[in-house]
């Protein structure tokens, strides 16, 4: 059975698990900073554990998916880096990748192959362990951008978990969305890329 990690129970990690639930028999680990929002994902279901930190979260997934601010991502990225199992795949939910890449960048000097840059074009205007809906990638686009260095079997593992969680999922090379924000990915969903 495949071990899937979310590191952020907000609207984009909760709706990954609350769609990964009802579509396949993943367990599901989930780490949130706040205590009440990891006990929230565990009553509604949407976690099969909980944990209260993020070495303990990723250890045993096979994929791990960092769905947190910007502003944490460099923290979180680091201890997913120093925890994640060997054969783990990670991925991120940010909503530009050239801070990522950045961030990345100053811990590492390159981008590991296990990475998979990623955006999913989804979203509400509820937030919260509270707001997840299974149904919130139905139809909707997340785009992967690997750069020339990704692993080949990462793309195609993060491309099953998006297929998985009923994303239509699509892959630009690097240069396309390293400096894009909402407004151009939505530009580029409206024409339909």
């Amino acid at each position: 059975m495949t071990c899937f990690a979310t590191i952020g129970l907000g609207l984009i990690g909760a709706s990954c698990c609350a769609g990964l639930r009802a579509r396949t028999d993943w367990r599901i680990h989930g780490f949130a900073r706040s205590e009440a929002t990891r006990q929230e994902a565990l009553a509604r279901g949407l976690i099969d554990a909980s944990f209260d930190t993020i070495e303990a979260t990723v250890r045993d997934a096979d994929l791990v998916l960092i769905a947190v601010p910007m502003g944490q991502f460099a923290t979180v990225f680091a201890e997913v880096a120093a925890a994640r199992g060997e054969s783990a795949w990670v991925t991120d939910a940010g909503s530009t990748k050239g801070s990522v890449l950045v961030d990345i960048a100053a811990c590492f000097g390159e981008v590991p192959s296990w990475f998979v840059p990623g955006h999913p074009i989804a979203g509400s205007e509820r937030s919260g362990v509270e707001a997840a809906n299974p149904d919130l990638y139905v139809n909707h686009q997340v785009i992967l951008t690997p750069t020339a260095g990704t692993d080949p079997l990462a793309i195609h593992a993060v491309t099953s978990f998006c297929n998985s969680s009923a994303h239509r999922c699509r892959t630009w090379m690097q240069r396309g969305m390293t400096r894009c924000s909402h407004f151009d990915q939505s530009s580029t969903a409206c024409v339909g890329f």
